[in-house]
């Protein structure tokens, strides 16, 4: 695992697995001794409090300059085309930025995401989700966290967010997932954007478990289809990828899984998901791709009806798979996203240090359209500024690209042409030729990224930085999203329209919350 961006889970048994960084859901680690207090001691089955992570890695960032002052906004030079992107604030455990209650809550943050006009973070040290409320400048509100860690509210399973590595939404519904406990978490969201511990599955005391009972085990990729109704889950030491279905309340159930696994549907090859990481669904819900960090490889899965996956093949170095050229480009596969059209995939890789575009053919089909990053063979760009690939995120319109570099402390932009190709655009970060940030350190150890529905602000987690960050997308605001400004983003918890209109249509639908504010009397279309 050379030059892999390393990261450590600790789990109860006292071992330390070292496992890449990946898919910006954020993965524990410990730094050295030297920077931290030491581990508090923990009785019984306790959480993930007393079980300290360590990432071998320092991280600085150096503070802002070169501003260009657009609209009384000042953003960076670097940063001023549309897409690019100017640093707005940071919220979390760092001198500078704003804190929160209790002042540890976001310490290890490991992932973010954003539904409607409020944000979750999860922190994968402290075994927290935090939750945020963001105004109409995107601006965050810290309004409290779950977990065990004091000054949070108590879960009735302490265990069921020990290490929490991904977050993913859907129907006012939030699940979690949890590497040490091996679980994935369901808590309710209420019209504030509060939320209430629902049940758990796997390994977690007083969870329900699942058979086999390795399935989750170290969780972490999330996905769910955009119906709802269907949840998949990856697990990096069992190499599978698990099925759940999700009914009207939002309960889940444990409906199977594929990969290496006794007592899982098999794949061919045998290790097309050694090491299962990230994951990512169409937009119709009808193919599923999972990265395989071990295997260095993408393998496709198609949905049926019910949900159930099919293996239809894989792309990269694994012997049986579809190749890539260069060979090398998926070494270390970790995070996956499609474009909203369903008509490019894109992958980060931790090893390679690069990200791959493939086009999607109508059978859902990978291939393989080329690569940037340092890799050989690979389009350049700011050399090292996506080592450590780890996460991605896309604008809902589908023109722009972000990836962190884990190891390379930074957020790069891309823009694509017509036929899906990226093109470098710059970056922020503690990298030379980037963009700063201020305060310094608010991208160390940058691992989540997610972009909000109408395309106008990015957020970030940081690990080693213990803060989420806030950025504004230049070309986009709440006013102007992609598709013109008559557009409403409404997020979930929407009632069908009638006589079967389709989402988009000149009517609104009538959604319950998780809709941006508008100005009162304008019927606006709405994004399905």
């Amino acid at each position: 695992m050379s030059r892999i961006h390393a990261r450590t889970l600790r789990f109860s048994a006292g071992l330390c697995l070292r496992i890449p960084a990946a898919v910006g859901q954020g993965r524990a680690v410990c730094p050295p001794a030297a920077q931290r207090s030491a581990p508090v001691a923990v009785a019984g089955s306790g959480p993930a409090r007393g079980r300290r992570r360590h990432r071998p890695v320092s991280r600085l960032v150096s503070a802002m300059a070169g501003v260009v002052v657009a609209g009384g906004l000042a953003i960076p030079a670097a940063s001023a085309a549309p897409g690019g992107l100017a640093f707005a604030g940071c919220v979390g455990d760092l001198a500078g930025c704003a804190a929160t209650s209790p002042a540890n809550a976001l310490d290890g943050s490991s992932a973010v995401t954003v539904v409607g006009n409020q944000v979750y973070t999860a922190s994968s040290w402290e075994g927290t989700v935090s939750h945020f409320t963001m105004d109409l400048a995107g601006n965050l509100t810290y309004d409290g966290c779950l977990g065990n860690l004091p000054g949070c509210t108590a879960l009735s399973s302490d265990l069921a967010i020990s290490t929490p590595t991904a977050l993913a939404a859907a129907n006012g519904q939030l699940y979690v997932a949890s590497a040490d406990s091996q679980t994935v978490s369901h808590f309710t969201i209420d019209p504030a954007g509060n939320l209430t511990f629902a049940d758990c599955y796997g390994s977690g005391d007083g969870c329900t478990p699942v058979t086999p009972a390795d399935a989750l085990k170290l969780a972490d990729g999330l996905a769910i289809t955009p119906d709802g109704q269907q949840l998949y889950t990856t697990s990096y030491t069992g190499s599978v990828v698990s099925h759940f279905t999700i009914d009207a309340a939002g309960n889940l159930a444990f409906a199977g899984c594929i990969g290496d696994l006794a007592g899982c549907t098999s794949t061919s090859p045998a290790g097309a998901l050694d090491g299962a990481w990230g994951v990512a669904i169409t937009p119709d819900g009808q193919h599923l791709y999972a990265a395989s960090l071990m295997g260095n490889a993408i393998s496709h899965f198609t949905i049926d009806s019910a949900g159930n996956l099919t293996f239809a093949g894989c792309i990269g170095s694994l012997t049986g798979c579809a190749t890539t050229s260069p060979a090398g480009a998926l070494n270390g596969a970790d995070a996956l996203v499609v474009t909203p059209d369903g008509h490019h995939l894109y992958a980060a890789a931790t090893t390679a240090n690069a990200v791959s575009h493939f086009t999607i053919d109508p059978a859902g089909n990978l291939n393989y359209a080329g690569c940037i990053g340092d890799l050989f063979g690979c389009a350049t760009m700011a050399p090292g500024a996506l080592d450590g690939a780890d996460a991605l995120a896309i604008t809902s319109d589908g023109a722009h690209v972000y990836a962190a570099g884990g190891s390379g402390h930074a957020i790069s932009h891309f823009t694509m042409d017509a036929a899906g190709n990226l093109n470098y655009a710059g970056c922020i970060g503690d990298h030379a030729g980037c963009a700063t940030t201020s305060p310094a350190g608010a991208l160390v150890g940058v691992n989540g990224l997610a972009v909000t529905g109408d395309g106008a602000h990015l957020y970030a987690t940081a690990f080693t930085g213990n803060a989420v960050s806030h950025f504004t997308i230049a070309g986009f605001t709440t006013a102007n999203p992609p598709g013109g400004p008559y557009r409403r983003i409404c997020h979930f918890n929407c009632n069908p329209l009638p006589g079967g209109l389709v989402p988009g249509g000149l009517l609104p639908r009538t959604c319950l919350f998780g809709c941006h504010p508008l100005p009162s009397g304008i019927l606006l279309r709405t994004l399905p």
